[in-house]
């Protein structure tokens, strides 16, 4: 879309949800975000909605780096490289998971 700023990032994802299956689209695909305020960082072993990108195969998970990669392209380099520091440091990639929420429409009078 002309002027979407985020279409790199969203292109990136709509690349990522074509490699999975069937069931993980079904698993990553979540009806409604939860409101912003009740997100909170959960401890190892926690639960987490969406589909663990370990779960993937190797064609998602090298989607899955993209999108990250995708993702931080807007920040500069040493911001770029404390992030994905930040997440090796946490298990790497293979420990987070992918979720996107459907769309919900809110009509406006």
């Amino acid at each position: 879309m002309p002027g979407n700023s985020f279409a790199y990032q969203g292109d990136a994802l709509n690349r990522l949800m074509e490699t999975l299956t069937p069931a993980q689209r079904a698993a990553a695909i979540l009806p409604a975000p939860p409101h912003e305020l009740v997100i909170q960082v959960q401890r190892a072993g926690a639960s987490f909605p969406g589909v663990a990108i370990a779960a993937l195969g190797e064609a998602s998970q090298e989607a899955a780096r993209r999108l990250l990669d995708a993702v931080f392209s807007c920040y500069p380099e040493p911001n770029r490289r404390e992030a994905f520091a930040c997440i090796d440091a946490n298990g790497g990639i293979g420990a987070l998971h992918v979720a996107v929420y459907a769309s919900t429409a809110s009509t406006r009078t």
